[in-house]
């Protein structure tokens, strides 16, 4: 499947032949390119092991090695030594141009073992055993959505009495090597939260039970809903957006925003000053950024005196200076968040204020930029004005994605909205919605994984412009949420993520050419392609279920690492119990058996492709254990 930014936006299938995958003419045509812009490789892996070695040895005596490769050659060794299907434009100018895009972001993304200030935070990051010490390691993280929902047994439609959903963020397992003091923070964070939960779930039932025997009329469950939405994670810092929304009664339900923000590296949750070195001048600055992009009349007579308190008052008994207001951290800016009643009434909504950093760069730490990442992905609230910069040409851009909703209470139509400037995708129906605003490579994209009927998912695509966004439809697309293995006993509730490296991450798609799965693959984003496969195949969680051969069957051997036949019409033995590996989700899938061979299943390319056959027999009659949705 084919997407386009400018000349392209492709999704790769320059996939060695062992994988057999149709091109398109684009693909071709890509392929002639890959042709006149791919090294002779023997030289460049010969030059990638000396410079490994030169690195080598520079570390080996204290020193940080500059690199003296030109861009062009720093990318085909990369390709030579690695594989990693990142294609380069024919445009020489577009390939200088992304390796300098990677040079500055290295440069701005030192080492994070310790504060420049040389703060508490950094003195135990330094002393920690395990910490992630290289800028490029980030904290990847899931996210798991739990729930508690109480009915009326007695009642005779069922009614429910009130519904409690809350968000706890862990590290998965690699980044919590990585990361340890981060993880125990996370985990005790969400151990606290979980009963808490619990009790909000009981106080919602009992009251809506009381307020039912005092005779109210039964109108709508009462509810509490607590979201995270990640907006940097990095080596230095992890910071997120808590959005709640309750109805606990009344005429209308309410909401607001919270910001929390932790030190990756000792699990410490930061306080604004350690963010900010002026708090005075920050009110300052965020009451002008508040006045430029609101309406004044919206905002109560006592706005800017209220802003002003929030920085200047003094602290409670366990607070710092500056910790009452919320806001998070983004890898280029701070996001002061404003919810209903605090400086304008509940119909104006949520307020919020950006300052960039570069805006003001005497205001903040060296904690703020010492970690950032250049090219990074946050998750962004829905129905909610977004302020940001596309394109990194130091101007406020304002962001906006929500949708309708009809009389079912499912969402139609997908808007987005830059600058004023509104893009619809008309027939996008979908309950739920996790919009995702990347910035790579000085281009910006917005990913919306949405959840369809029966937990199918469908990932829309837009590439956003200063004058608006522009949509490549969607496809059938999610993220892929690692679980961490600790909890594999009890995976209470779902989990989801968003990318925490754009250079390499999971995406998760429907399969159905054996039963009904789904398959990973791992993609990056690069300068001029979106949704690149780093892999030349889909791969299977290690969970699925088997399937079981019910009669003898012709089939190939296939090599495990390299995918080429080893032994051509082998004999796959009835009963033989078979676990899926790998597949190009179209027409072939590999199967592991006990012993470690790997059998390719092609399914016989018939005009119809219902029912599935293998050497033209039924595929229920082949195997047992096969299963489809719907």
């Amino acid at each position: 499947m084919l997407f386009r930014r400018k000349c392209r936006i492709l999704i790769h299938k320059d996939m060695p032949a062992a994988f057999p995958i149709k091109k398109t003419a684009l693909d071709q045509k890509e392929d002639m390119y890959m042709k006149l812009f791919r090294p002779d490789r023997k030289r460049y892996m010969i030059l990638a092991a000396f410079t490994a070695f030169v690195v080598l040895m520079a570390a080996a005596c204290g020193q940080k090695p500059a690199s003296a490769e030109p861009a062009e050659t720093q990318a085909e060794a990369s390709e030579s030594a690695g594989g990693k299907g990142r294609e380069f434009s024919a445009e020489t100018e577009a390939a200088e141009a992304e390796e300098e895009t990677k040079e500055e972001s290295a440069a701005e993304a030192p080492d994070t073992g310790d504060d420049a200030a040389g703060t508490e935070a950094g003195d135990d990051a330094a002393e920690s055993s395990g910490t992630a010490d290289d800028a490029t390691t980030v904290p990847s993280f899931v996210i798991n959505r739990l729930g508690h929902y109480e009915f009326d047994d007695e009642s005779e439609d069922y009614r429910q009495l009130s519904e409690v959903e809350f968000d706890c963020i862990y590290l998965t397992d690699e980044a919590a090597e990585a990361f340890p003091a981060l993880d125990r923070a996370l985990c005790d964070l969400a151990e606290e939260r979980i009963p808490r939960f619990k009790e909000t779930s009981d106080e919602l039932r009992r009251e809506m039970e009381s307020l039912l025997a005092d005779g109210m009329p039964y109108y709508s469950k009462l509810y509490m809903y607590s979201d995270i939405q990640v907006h940097r994670a990095d080596a230095g810092i992890l910071s997120w957006l808590g959005v709640s929304s309750m109805y606990y009664g009344g005429a209308h339900g309410d909401y607001s925003y919270f910001g929390e923000n932790f030190d990756a590296q000792t699990g410490k949750e930061l306080v604004l000053s350690d963010i900010v070195k002026d708090l005075p001048a920050m009110a300052d600055e965020v009451i002008s950024f508040l006045l430029s992009q609101y309406d004044e009349e919206i905002f109560f007579e006592d706005m800017q005196d209220t802003v002003r308190a929030y920085f200047e008052e003094e602290p409670g008994e366990d607070e710092a200076q500056g910790s009452r207001i919320s806001w998070t951290l983004e890898p280029d800016s701070i996001t002061f968040w404003f919810s209903p009643y605090e400086i304008a009434p509940y119909a104006s909504g949520i307020q919020s204020a950006r300052i960039a950093f570069e805006d003001a760069p005497e205001l903040f730490t060296e904690r703020v930029s010492k970690s950032a990442k250049a090219d990074s992905a946050m998750e962004i609230p829905f129905f909610q004005d977004v302020y940001t910069d596309i394109g990194h040409d130091g101007t406020v851009d304002k962001l906006e994605v929500w949708s309708d909703m009809n009389e079912y209470g499912e969402y139609t139509g997908l808007h987005v909205m830059v600058n004023g400037k509104e893009t619809v995708e008309e027939d996008a129906d979908f309950f739920k919605a996790t919009p995702v605003l990347i910035h790579a490579y000085d281009h910006d994209i917005l990913l919306v994984d949405t959840v369809t009927y029966s937990d199918y998912r469908l990932m829309y695509i837009f590439d956003l412009r200063k004058d608006g966004a522009f949509s490549f439809g969607s496809e059938n697309f999610a993220f892929s949420a690692d679980i961490p293995k600790k909890f594999l006993v009890d995976t209470a509730g779902s989990w989801r993520t968003i990318p925490a490296d754009i250079s390499r991450f999971d995406l998760v798609t429907r399969y159905d050419v054996l039963s009904t799965l789904s398959a990973i693959r791992t993609y990056s984003i690069g300068a001029q392609d979106i949704l690149i496969p780093e892999e030349p195949y889909y791969r299977f969680d290690e969970e699925c279920f088997p399937l079981t051969a019910k009669q003898d069957l012709k089939l190939d051997i296939v090599d495990e690492e390299n995918g080429e036949i080893v032994e051509e019409g082998a004999v796959l033995a009835s009963g033989t119990e078979l676990h899926f590996f790998r597949t190009d989700n179209e027409t072939w899938t590999d199967m592991k058996d006990g012993e470690g061979n790997i059998w390719r299943i092609t399914i016989d390319q018939d005009e119809d492709p219902w029912p599935r056959k293998i050497n033209g027999v039924e595929l229920e009659e082949c195997f047992d254990g096969v299963m489809y949705a719907g």
